[in-house]
């Protein structure tokens, strides 16, 4: 028998709901893999297994069982879901989105460009040449219009 690790002071108290449902997120198929291992880490520390054991049952980290462990006695259930993450944030202001997109929309030939060169690179220039942005790449310029699902290139 492998050595039990030491005892924990986290002690996990289920009602019969509460197991019912994680264990439904622990069989569920469909669920993420991340609710599945958060769902068997609680019911193993609730029938008395040690962080050690549920580590090496599970094949994640001691500190993985302990955050998860901590997180559901302090917040029940909806402690296993993921936190909010706010995200990087956004680099150009709503105006460069909306020029951006507006000179996107446009035909090329306006600015003395042909459709065939018409990419994002070339906005990304028209944007500086026009001094609505002191620098913005090409790149940039692609994951705003494909936030908006904008592709001028393909224009028919």
């Amino acid at each position: 028998m492998a050595a039990r690790g030491p005892e924990t002071k986290i002690k996990i108290k289920l009602s019969a709901e509460e197991e019912k449902t994680l264990k439904k997120q622990s069989k569920g198929l469909k669920r993420a893999h991340s609710i599945v291992v958060r769902s068997l880490i609680i019911l193993y520390m609730y029938i008395g297994m040690s962080i050690s054991d549920v580590s090496r049952k599970l094949g994640v980290n001691r500190v993985t069982v302990r955050k998860w462990a901590i997180r559901y006695a302090e917040h029940g259930i909806k402690g296993l879901e993921d936190e909010k993450r706010t995200g990087r944030p956004c680099v150009f202001d709503t105006e460069v989105i909306l020029h951006t997109i507006k000179i996107a929309c446009e035909m090329p030939e306006k600015y003395g460009r042909s459709l065939a060169k018409w990419d994002c690179h070339e906005i990304a220039a028209e944007l500086e040449r026009k001094q609505i942005v002191e620098s913005i790449s090409g790149e940039s310029v692609r994951r705003i219009l494909e936030s908006q699902k904008l592709k001028p290139w393909r224009h028919h």
